[in-house]
């Protein structure tokens, strides 16, 4: 997890490896933790545009526009839910496998 000073980002905006050599190279860039993480480059929170987003596209197989881009922590709420979903579906199989291999 990175900042970039010359960006004048807080400690609530982390930055990639990837956009710290892309969008920020040449900056004044601190490295903070390891940690997981969104990267707000492209979040619209910083003065410059994230080099490694592309345009927005539109969904031409529909009738309906592509959705709209979700802000990072609405983003973080609904990966966090489906994590929690595959592990509980993870842990209802290996109680199945479990079972049987118990009656058998």
């Amino acid at each position: 997890m990175r900042k970039c000073r010359t960006c004048n980002t807080t400690d609530r905006n982390a930055i990639c490896v990837n956009c710290i050599k892309t969008c920020h190279a040449g900056h004044d860039v601190e490295f903070i933790r390891h940690d997981r993480f969104f990267c707000d480059c492209g979040a619209g929170t910083l003065s410059n545009q994230c080099q490694l987003q592309g345009e927005p596209t539109q969904d031409t197989d529909t009738l309906y526009d592509s959705a709209a881009p979700m802000e990072s922590h609405t983003l973080m709420l609904v990966l966090k839910e489906k994590l929690l979903e595959c592990r509980n579906e993870i842990w209802r199989l290996a109680s199945v496998e479990l079972l049987n291999r118990t009656l058998n």
